[in-house]
């Protein structure tokens, strides 16, 4: 269902580099834009996220520019259900949360006329919980005796390979791998982040963890990513 729309050329690699190509704008405050119809879709269920994914227009050449687009992940999760014949949450909960011996349930956000499950955000869980996905990545995908992803995977996801994911300041001093983000000069760190101040902070060299909840009263800023940033750096080479 997406052969012939903007993701037609899209691969998923360019899916995980947020490189997809697609013209999708994600200016959080403008209900015209493309998040907005999204935000709809999702609360109001005015559209499945597969039909929303199919109408896509292509916007520039796939693998050369990097634009961060909620729908790209969603597209992830749809394909990651198309190939395994499972749920989003079910795949979750084996493929992740059993083995990384979280304390407690999480769950998925999804409005109740929305047929297909959120990828892209909605993820509810606790802080310790959060944590403990941390440490797994800072294992090289290894936690409580259990083989989470391969240590291969972690290595290429953190890292950017090409020249448009390398941090810049129009990214606020960010770069980016497969679906991490990459501060500049942190050592080798890698973060999870989402709007209005979500992070998860992982930084092997210092073998540190730190995960932030916040509530923002902007959704994305990048002085305030920036002081989030500089603040786990100086934190972890304190307690090195």
């Amino acid at each position: 269902y997406l052969a012939s729309g903007g993701y037609k050329d899209t691969t998923i690699k360019n899916l995980l580099q947020m490189s997809s190509g697609v013209k999708f704008d994600e200016a959080y405050f403008n209900p015209d834009s493309e998040i907005g119809r999204f935000a709809n879709a999702l609360i109001l269920g005015t559209e499945p996220f597969r039909d929303f994914a199919a109408s896509i227009k292509p916007k520039v050449k796939p693998g050369t520019r990097f634009e961060y687009q909620s729908v790209n992940t969603e597209v992830l999760g749809l394909l990651l259900e198309q190939v395994t014949g499972k749920p989003l949450h079910e795949l979750i909960e084996e493929k992740l949360w059993k083995k990384i011996g979280a304390e407690n349930d999480a769950f998925l956000y999804r409005g109740e006329n929305q047929p297909d499950e959120c990828a892209f955000g909605c993820f509810n869980a606790t802080v310790r919980d959060y944590g403990r996905f941390g440490l797994m990545a800072l294992h090289a995908g290894d936690l409580n005796n259990e083989h989470v992803v391969s240590e291969k995977w972690i290595r290429e996801s953190t890292k950017p390979d090409a020249a448009f994911l390398e941090p810049s300041t129009a990214n606020g001093n960010l770069g980016y791998g497969y679906q991490w983000w990459v501060p500049a000069g942190s050592e080798g760190a890698f973060m999870a982040m989402g709007i209005y101040g979500q992070m998860i902070y992982v930084n092997p060299a210092r073998h540190v963890v730190i995960v932030q909840t916040s509530a923002w009263k902007l959704p994305d800023e990048h002085a305030s990513w920036a002081e989030s940033v500089a603040l786990m750096d100086a934190v972890a080479r304190a307690v090195r």
